[in-house]
């Protein structure tokens, strides 16, 4: 197997010890290619409160320049699905826009993995990666077009999309904010920092714990955990 896997404009992702455990991560995956992941983002602001803009991961700089509804002067919230888990059917996604628009001026951008959420779980852990990439690239295009400032970003991950959040804060420094909602236990907990969301991700990461099955000490001693 060869030691790395690599992406146009995305760079190289490497397995190696930091993403192998014998007991927490036993099985270790390259992420899927981007065609078949394919990674969507649905811009909504309250202009385009009911249909959103589409932008596609193979979209260009000059696509992204022509987004009618981006604003930079308006906080950007970015919502991130788990496993599993669809725009179609994660009815939270809607209404946690709708939310966010009552409440305040924003952008709200959603981010629709489907085409890599699916069976088996090990491989999703592993495209996670590749979808963290692909945000972080969108926000350096939004600030290129846009002058957005990525402390103005928050982004939210439930589930397996905490950790996306995490692998996009990673390589945005400064990035504002990472609300992880749930995040997925099975393998990330007790792995090393790099694989898992952790409280260096942005300026501020804070983790909502609605299951009460388990709890990452890392947030409760570093960084805002509520249980």
């Amino acid at each position: 197997m060869p030691e790395e896997k690599c992406f146009k404009e995305l760079g190289c992702f490497r397995l190696g010890a930091t993403f192998f455990h014998e007991i927490y991560r036993p099985f270790n995956f390259f992420p899927e290619e981007r065609e078949h992941i394919d990674t969507r983002f649905v811009l909504y602001s309250r202009e385009n409160a009911k249909r959103g803009e589409l932008l596609k991961w193979s979209s260009t700089q000059e696509e992204v320049a022509r987004l009618a509804t981006f604003k930079a002067s308006r906080p950007t919230k970015v919502l991130v699905h788990g496993w599993v888990d669809t725009v179609f059917f994660g009815a939270w996604l809607r209404k946690m826009t709708t939310a966010f628009l009552m409440v305040g001026d924003c952008n709200v951008i959603i981010v629709d993995w489907q085409g890599g959420n699916s069976l088996p779980y090990t491989q999703a852990t592993a495209n996670t990666r590749v979808v963290g990439a692909e945000i972080a690239l969108l926000v350096n295009k939004l600030e290129k077009a846009f002058g957005a400032k990525r402390d103005t970003f928050h982004i939210l991950g439930h589930s397996l999309g905490a950790h996306v959040a995490g692998y996009a804060g990673e390589r945005l420094p400064g990035l504002g904010r990472i609300t992880g909602l749930d995040p997925a236990d099975p393998y990330f907990q007790h792995m090393p920092r790099e694989v898992r969301l952790d409280p260096t991700d942005a300026r501020l990461v804070d983790v909502l714990h609605t299951d009460g099955a388990s709890v990452f000490d890392i947030y409760k001693a570093e960084g805002l955990g509520m249980y």
